[in-house]
């Protein structure tokens, strides 16, 4: 009789975001290939731009569905600080990682195009045509690049660390 192999088990992880254009800058990231390399099965949720409070729930309700290794949020700093509901986070082993001011102005700074007092949605909007599609992003922000960047900018090394990009 032949001996089984065992099975392979993949990591699981889970990302919620707050708006379409973060979700598409994770698609992208998840289209490294470190991350393909590595086999991690990843779930990107976005939450349409609802809040802290509803990106845990989100979180949360869909990692009651399936287990996952590991469930992170992407926050803009922004977003409204609640203590009860980061508390709510950690106990619930979920990782909260903040843009310093928002995703844009974090991909601004990444290509030095980043001017303070001008809108930064609209500043991005001019170098990725759709910032919802993951695709729009491979000119403007190749992966060399960014692993430039991520030393100077916590939260992009942040998620390319939960993505398991080296």
């Amino acid at each position: 009789m032949a001996t089984r192999q065992p099975r392979k088990t993949r990591r699981t992880l889970l990302i919620v975001t707050e708006g379409e254009s973060q979700a598409a800058f994770l698609k992208h990231l998840q289209q490294h290939p470190a991350v393909r390399e590595a086999g991690t099965a990843i779930t990107i949720k976005n939450a349409h731009g609802k809040g802290k409070q509803y990106l845990i729930h989100t979180a949360l309700k869909t990692a009651s569905h399936a287990r996952f290794n590991q469930v992170a949020l992407l926050l803009d700093a922004d977003t409204d600080e609640n203590a009860e509901t980061s508390i709510r986070a950690g106990k619930q082993n979920i990782r909260i990682i903040y843009a310093i001011s928002c995703l844009e102005a974090v991909l601004l700074r990444a290509i030095r195009e980043y001017k303070l007092e001008a809108d930064m949605k609209a500043q991005l909007a001019r170098l990725v045509p759709d910032a919802t599609d993951f695709q729009s992003y491979r000119q403007q922000f190749p992966y060399p690049r960014l692993h430039i960047v991520r030393r100077f900018e916590k939260a992009l090394d942040e998620v390319m660390g939960v993505l398991g990009i080296g």
